[in-house]
């Protein structure tokens, strides 16, 4: 009984280890990424977006008053 719960508990630790390391690479990833130029225009994106909110809230505005 014993030799399974120590394998059991030695398989979570190599499990978990196993995850560190991925979590470590995917912030490297995500490291790298932040530097490149890409992500740096997504916010443009969003600014274009709301612009288009505010507009929909001014034909709304506009309707709601004729």
């Amino acid at each position: 009984m014993k030799n399974k719960a120590d394998k059991k508990k030695g398989e979570k630790a190599d499990i978990l280890a196993m995850n560190e390391r991925k979590l470590h690479k995917a912030s490297n990833l995500c490291g790298n990424l932040k530097k490149t130029r890409v992500i740096a225009k997504k916010p443009q994106k969003v600014v274009t977006n709301l612009k288009k909110i505010d507009l929909v809230k001014k034909e709304v505005k506009s309707s709601k008053q004729n």
